[in-house]
């Protein structure tokens, strides 16, 4: 690529950053400080960064060319450019940190080097205990039912190989996950977590010996993970607020997780609203006939009248991801080749390629999980005037927002969308680099729980949630 920005150069490298709006030059947060040169700041680069940024020399890295010789360092909330930069950075960010998101469907792994906040390997794949149940209650449920291990056995034996196969000497772990994955990982026992009132044995920031949990492995270094809020709303989601600042902001907003439990956040500085909803792996393309995770050749846009697809990374078309789901539906809502209530008009099967279709099965499944994130973001929002959302999710970055509001999942008077991706993992990377552990607890003394079944009126929204338009 040609006259790259610094932004892509650290995108294209998988340097974790900050970049809400993904280089659109709008968002501020792509903060990083170039060692070997001087800057020159635009007027509108200024009014983005504060007084304080400016005069230490950080620029925002989405305005500026790319040179070979560039020495970067990416900055992140608790860090400031001083001369000595490089001294203070060698000092006390040595050697290579492993972070771990544990999703219930999909697991992600990077290897940090420390003193550059660079990843130098990265590695996602399926959890295994997707054979054993797609969501955490019927996990938990096997559990139950065969008093055993195995479930922890095959999640450490997954991410132990891992370790074991790219064999780099690593002095920290940050794992973070929802509160029954992480009670899966650290062999704790799962049942009270799946019925009322679901108490959580370990809801604190575990500091363990990594040997404690990973035998094989050959080097010994501190893990740990992140706190819990509730039984149902984990470790990740406290990583995402970390990550995106929601703890510090001004104003309010909305952030939405749309994977398999659909965790839903709305609050700023002064309070934090949560909640988790039994989505499903809907989203995520899974027990979906024609479905698939976002990977190239999955079809991730659609347009009817006349049929336009695309698919990630322009490849053959294999599958339909989430953000591809949202988007036929949203324009079989628009065309109205289906009723308010998701029935297929005129059609059995809707075909896309010859051999990729949405049935009326599929629409039903996609529906309860678009129903359960859409009860949650109205019972939440209830009391708050909210204009900015942030999608999290492994699909975000696919996913054209407004496709939401034809679908009637997130409100229409939602103004700002910014899609964040994975902000789990972005919350480890950033707990790795500032080490500011006594912030992310006091996420959780701030975050108040909302259980959604004992709302009063939950049964009758849900009902309402499960149209697709009016």
């Amino acid at each position: 690529m040609k006259n790259k920005t610094i932004l892509q150069y650290l995108q294209e490298n998988h340097i974790i950053i900050d970049a809400l709006c993904n280089g659109q030059k709008k968002c501020g947060k792509c903060k990083a400080k170039v060692l070997n040169r001087n800057i020159n700041l635009t007027e509108q680069e200024k009014q983005l960064l504060t007084t304080k940024e400016v005069q230490e020399g950080i620029c925002l890295a989405c305005f500026h060319s790319y040179h070979s010789d560039d020495q970067i360092v990416v900055m992140n909330q608790k860090m400031r450019i001083t001369d000595d930069i490089q001294e203070t950075l060698t000092s006390h960010h040595q050697g290579i940190g492993v972070i771990i998101d544990i999703g219930t469907t999909t697991i992600v792994m990077k290897w940090i080097e420390r003193c550059r906040g660079k990843c130098i390997e990265s590695v996602s794949f399926i959890n295994p205990q997707v054979s054993y149940g797609g969501d955490v209650i019927s996990r938990i449920e096997y559990q139950n039912q065969n008093q055993t291990s195995y479930l922890h056995d095959i999640l450490v034996e997954s991410i132990e190989n891992q370790l074991i196969e790219k064999n780099k000497e690593i002095n920290q772990i940050i794992v973070c996950g929802n509160t029954t994955m992480i009670h899966f990982l650290l062999n704790e026992d799962v049942s009270s977590l799946g019925v009322a009132p679901f108490h959580v044995p370990q809801k604190d920031m575990q500091r363990i010996n990594s040997y404690d949990i990973f035998k094989r492995y050959s080097y010994q270094c501190e893990m740990i993970t992140f706190p819990h809020i509730s039984a149902f709303v984990g470790g990740d989601i406290v990583s995402g607020i970390y990550a995106n600042d929601i703890d510090q902001l001004d104003y309010p907003v909305l952030m939405v997780d749309l994977g398999t439990n659909g965790e839903i956040v709305v609050g700023n500085k002064d309070s934090l609203l949560v909640t988790s909803t039994a989505a499903g792996p809907a989203f995520e393309g899974v027990g979906m006939s024609c479905g698939g995770g976002s990977v190239s050749g999955a079809i991730e846009k659609v347009k009817l009248c006349p049929l336009e697809i695309e698919t990630i990374n322009h490849q053959k078309a294999t599958c339909i991801c989430g953000s591809g789901y949202i988007s036929l539906l949203k324009e079989l809502v628009e065309k109205k080749l289906i009723s308010p209530m998701g029935k297929l008009i005129d059609k059995k099967d809707f075909y896309l390629t010859d051999h990729i279709f949405i049935n009326q099965s599929d629409i039903s499944h996609f529906q309860l999980s678009k129903a359960a994130i859409q009860t949650g973001v109205h019972i939440l929002l209830e009391n708050s005037k909210v204009d900015t959302i942030y999608i999290a999710g492994g699909f975000g970055s696919h996913l054209d927002v407004n496709d939401l509001k034809v679908i009637q999942v997130i409100p229409e008077d939602i103004k700002y969308a910014h899609n964040i991706g994975n902000s789990a993992i972005k919350g480890c990377y950033k707990l790795l680099m500032s080490q500011d552990f006594e912030r992310v607890n006091a996420i959780v003394d701030k975050a108040k729980s909302i259980n959604l079944a004992n709302y009063e009126d939950f049964e009758d929204i849900l009902v309402e949630s499960l149209y697709f338009y009016d």
